[in-house]
């Protein structure tokens, strides 16, 4: 299965491709972060946790293109180096994108891996 990330820091989307189809998800954090002082030197808890749900969400991904505005994507790609070797493997990309809508997904995506069929976005 050909799954697609768009994360910030805040949460993320998940997009599962399969023939012809596409369906979307969204992870959120099970904890919030109150901005202390105590920030862990990698990663905040709030985005420890949205990896570690994250994570879970995708581990069957057979490969992974992880898309975000900023430097997410790469905290998460890291994330998985050290607590997914296996699935971080299967990133096949890291690009930087802006907040496309769930269809400009699509697009990039049937662009990106070079998919003879586009796909339409259907809420899971």
């Amino acid at each position: 299965m050909l799954t697609v990330v768009w994360l910030d820091s805040a949460s993320a989307r998940v997009f599962e491709f399969s023939n012809d189809e596409m369906k979307r998800d969204t992870v959120k954090p099970s904890v919030a972060d109150h901005h202390t002082q105590g920030h862990d030197s990698k990663h905040s808890k709030t985005e420890k946790a949205l990896f570690q749900e994250l994570s879970r969400r995708i581990g069957r991904a057979e490969k992974v293109l992880l898309l975000g505005p900023g430097v997410a994507k790469n905290h998460f790609l890291h994330y998985l180096e050290d607590h997914n070797k296996k699935l971080a493997e299967n990133v096949v990309g890291v690009e930087t994108v802006d907040h496309p809508s769930d269809n400009q997904i699509a697009q990039y995506t049937y662009k990106y891996f070079h998919l003879k069929t586009p796909f339409e976005a259907t809420n899971s």
